[in-house]
């Protein structure tokens, strides 16, 4: 469908529930271009063959890398509570 906070154009015709519906039919992005011809809408049907390269790219660019690891380790994010108060924090800084 496209993010256009993100410039990402998506299919024409295709929407946030006509996304969902595609996923939910046919699993994954892939899957919906692979089997376009079953798309019962003739005007997504279109819309996915036309744009099909495009939707290839625009899944590159915006999935998440699951193959990084983080550059810190996890304890490194522990909450710690070293009783410093917002109230302290903003007069430090001159805006209290």
């Amino acid at each position: 469908m496209g993010d256009n906070a993100d410039n990402i154009k998506g299919a024409e015709k295709v929407g946030p529930k006509t996304a969902a519906a595609l996923i939910n039919q046919f699993g994954n992005l892939e899957n919906v271009i692979n089997n376009a011809d079953k798309i019962a809408k003739p005007s997504i049907k279109a819309s996915v063959l036309q744009c099909s390269d495009r939707l290839r790219i625009n899944y590159q660019l915006i999935k998440l890398d699951d193959k990084s690891l983080p550059t810190f380790d996890l304890d490194e994010l522990a909450y710690i509570d070293d009783g410093v108060r917002t109230r302290d924090v903003l007069k430090g800084i001159g805006l209290s």
